[in-house]
């Protein structure tokens, strides 16, 4: 049916002729009237969009932190949600999985700005770690993705085990340094004995070189 033939009502035309063109010719006083619903056209996607995704900006900041003491830290793939688990993981002599939480937009209490904690991101460490052979873990958060403040959240027995690692390792370098520092002054004393050695050789050679002047002159 043509537009000019429908029935029109409130400025709305009716759409009754394509759901039912039978009723029209049944229709009295508009009694089977259905109000023409116009599609509401798509607006275009902006591709130019900058992701909200929640601490995206954070996890590419922490990376880039790391990388500057770390030569083995790796930032993963989809915030952890493939394979691998973790938002960043630290290979090679002590193996640590980092956890990143942030918010974009900022509590308010009081005039101060507040982050909530869930057990449940402790709680997913303590699982995903051990299946990536991980010795330590722990949780990076800031109070606001654009903060310059990183604070760090961990279990106490991971903390404890941390600073044990620590002070062996210590141990360890001191013990190490000590040994080297002992070297280093056992060679010193062999080189000093070996130019005392070569000036005594040289005095003796003088002093025989003074013996035979004499006998030639007498």
């Amino acid at each position: 049916m043509k537009n000019e033939e429908r029935c029109i009502k409130n400025n709305i035309m009716c759409a009754t002729p394509d759901i039912n063109p039978q009723r029209c010719q049944l229709c009295i006083n508009q009694a089977y009237y259905i109000p023409y619903k116009m599609k509401k056209p798509l607006m275009p996607r902006n591709n130019n969009k900058k992701s909200r995704r929640l601490g995206s900006t954070f996890e590419v900041k922490n990376h880039e932190n790391n990388a500057k003491i770390l030569t083995s830290s790796n930032m993963t793939p989809n915030s952890g949600a493939g394979r691998i688990k973790g938002d960043e993981q630290i290979t090679g002599l002590l193996r640590t999985m980092e956890e990143l939480k942030t918010q974009v937009v900022p509590r308010e209490s009081k005039g101060s700005k507040t982050f909530t904690i869930r057990k449940e991101w402790f709680e997913k460490l303590d699982r995903e770690a051990p299946l990536e052979n991980m010795e330590f873990w722990y949780l990076k958060f800031r109070f606001l993705e654009d903060d310059k403040d990183t604070y760090f959240a961990m279990n106490e027995e991971i903390l404890m085990a941390m600073i044990k690692t620590l002070i062996e390792d210590r141990k360890t370098a001191k013990t190490a340094q000590n040994m080297i520092d002992l070297a280093n002054a056992k060679a010193d004393r062999i080189y000093a004995e070996n130019i005392l050695l070569e000036a005594k050789i040289k005095e003796l050679e003088l002093e025989n070189k003074l013996l035979k002047s004499k006998e030639q002159v007498s």
